[in-house]
C-alpha cells in the first residue's frame, strides 16, 4: 500500500492533530504511539524547519514528519543495522541519513531548529556528554524533546524485572528476560531527567509521563513481535498489514482479525486518558528550548 495520505501538503483534514492520529492509525504498540503522537505535536514545527532526528533507529519519526509537511530531515544513529533499516524504510523520500554518535555530532554549530532524542539517552554512558553537542548544533530559541523509559514503570510492562527489583534490588540487564532493561544504562525519575538537562543549560517547558495502562507483559510481546518482523518469520500479507510505516495497513486476509486486534490495544490504551499525571507509567517526555 502507498504511503501517501488522502490529504495535500497544505491539508485538507481539521487539524494536526488528525492528520497524526491517521498517520498513527496502523500502530500497534501503544506507548511509541501515544509518545509519538505528543512527539509530533510538541515539536511546534513550521514550513521549511530543518529537524534532527538523534537516534533515528527505523526512521519511524523521519516518516512521520516527511508525511506531515515540508521540512528538511536529518537523521543520525550509531548502529550500522538501524539505518540500513531506516534507509530502506524511507527510500522514496529526501532525507539525509548518517551513521555517527550523539557524543560528536558531525553538523555546524546552530545547525538545526529541532532536534529528537527519543528512546537514547538511557543508553549513553555519559548521558550530559551526549546533550552538550545537541546544545552546539541547536539554534538559539530551538526546541528539543526528549523521551525516556520512566524509572517507576508499571507493574504490567515487565512484571519479572520488576519483582526482582522490589524484592531483590535487582534486575536482569541482558537477553529476552531483560525486557525493559534491555541495552538501558538507567531508568530516570521526573527530577532527575530535570537535571541533567538544566545542568546543561536548557530551559526545561514542559516535562511529563506516558503511560501508565498495557497489557500484562506488554514489553515481552512486543520484543517477540518485533522479533519476528525484524526476522521476516511472519507471512508478508501479514507482516504488511501490522507495518506501522503503512497508513492504515494493507488489505490483506488477516486484516480484519489484526483490525480486532488493533482496537482492543486502543481500547486499554484509552483508560490512559483518564489520567493527568499518572504514579507510575512507561515513559518521560520532556521539551526544552536553548
Amino acid at each position: 500500500m502507498s504511503l501517501e495520505l488522502n490529504l495535500t501538503r497544505s491539508g485538507t483534514m481539521e487539524n494536526r492533530s488528525e492528520q497524526i492520529a491517521s498517520l498513527l492509525k496502523n500502530t500497534y504498540d501503544m506507548a511509541l504511539k501515544r509518545r509519538a503522537a505528543r512527539l509530533l505535536s510538541g515539536l511546534e514545527v513550521f514550513e521549511g524547519a530543518r529537524i534532527l532526528d538523534l537516534g533515528c533507529g527505523d526512521g519511524f519519526y523521519l516518516h512521520l514528519l516527511s508525511e506531515l509537511g515540508n521540512y528538511d530531515l536529518y537523521g543520525i544513529d550509531p548502529d550500522d543495522r538501524a539505518l540500513k533499516s531506516a534507509k530502506r524504510n524511507l527510500a522514496d523520500k529526501k532525507i539525509d541519513l548518517r551513521q555517527g554518535k550523539i557524543e560528536t555530532l558531525p553538523y555546524e554549530d546552530h545547525f538545526f531548529d529541532r532536534i529528537i532524542l527519543s528512546e537514547v539517552l538511557e543508553h549513553l554512558q555519559d548521558d550530559r556528554l551526549g546533550l552538550k553537542d545537541c546544545y552546539r548544533v541547536l539554534k538559539p530559541g530551538g526546541i528539543v524533546i526528549a523521551t525516556v523509559p520512566h524509572a517507576h514503570y508499571p507493574f504490567f510492562w515487565d512484571p519479572l524485572n520488576k519483582f526482582l527489583e522490589v524484592f531483590f534490588n535487582f534486575h536482569i540487564r541482558k537477553g529476552f528476560f531483560s525486557g525493559f532493561w534491555f541495552d538501558h544504562k538507567r531508568l530516570y525519575r521526573p527530577e532527575e531527567l530535570r537535571s541533567i538537562f538544566e545542568k546543561e543549560k536548557w530551559i526545561v517547558l514542559e516535562l511529563v509521563k506516558l503511560t501508565h495502562y498495557c497489557l500484562p507483559f506488554n514489553h515481552y510481546l512486543l520484543n517477540i513481535g518485533a522479533r519476528l518482523l525484524q526476522g521476516r518469520k511472519l507471512p508478508q500479507n501479514l507482516a504488511r498489514s501490522v507495518s506501522k510505516f503503512e497508513i492504515e495497513g494493507s488489505e490483506t486476509k488477516g486484516k480484519r482479525l489484526m483490525d480486532y486486534v488493533r482496537d482492543f490495544l486502543i481500547w486499554v490504551d484509552s483508560f490512559n486518558d483518564r489520567l493527568t499525571q499518572p504514579h507510575s507509567a512507561v515513559g518521560l517526555f520532556i521539551k526544552c528550548k536553548k
